[in-house]
């Protein structure tokens, strides 16, 4: 499997070359949208397999629904997987759901970026089957980057912050 890092750089890379491919083209801005979305999850130090050792980081698979509100702001909604495995009985996951305003002008360019903040809720579930429930703040910054008509790229960097029920230290 390509590292994640490398596996940005090439979609990256991709997404630069089929814009410049694509070059700057009259779009209409859509009021709705529904769409995929595929990314990787970059766990943090406190959460561990059963085993004791750091979780690995690995890809996430989700979809996402927003509909424009104004000129500049969106109302989104999404929601995604992560799973992960260190051995062959060491599988971990991670499913979260979001709601988010996102603030991105409503332009005929080409690359738009944008700003986003939210919460939500999570739920990881460990290799024993335990289950652990906690809300969420999220932050994001990225650009949306049009293709064509129909299909757009979405580069974005998203911090999700882990909000327990109790113990807040």
């Amino acid at each position: 499997m390509m590292h994640p890092r490398k596996w940005f750089t090439w979609a990256a890379l991709a997404a630069l070359f089929l814009v410049r491919a694509a070059g700057a083209a009259d779009f209409e801005e859509k009021r709705f949208y529904v769409t995929p979305m595929i990314g990787v999850t970059f766990f943090d130090n406190e959460r561990q397999f059963a085993n004791g050792r750091d979780l690995r980081n690995d890809m996430y698979f989700g979809g996402r629904a927003g509909v424009r509100m104004t000129d500049l702001l969106w109302l989104e909604f999404a929601g995604g997987y992560t799973g992960t495995k260190d051995c062959a009985d060491c599988s971990e996951n991670w499913i979260h759901g979001s709601a988010n305003i996102l603030l991105s002008p409503a332009t005929l360019y080409t690359i738009n970026p944008f700003l986003s903040l939210g919460g939500g809720a999570s739920r990881y579930t460990d290799a024993r089957n335990v289950e652990t429930d906690a809300g969420t703040l999220e932050a994001a910054a990225g650009l949306r980057i049009r293709l064509n008509e129909v299909l757009g790229l979405r580069l974005e960097v998203r911090d999700v912050l882990w909000v327990p029920k109790t113990d807040w230290n």
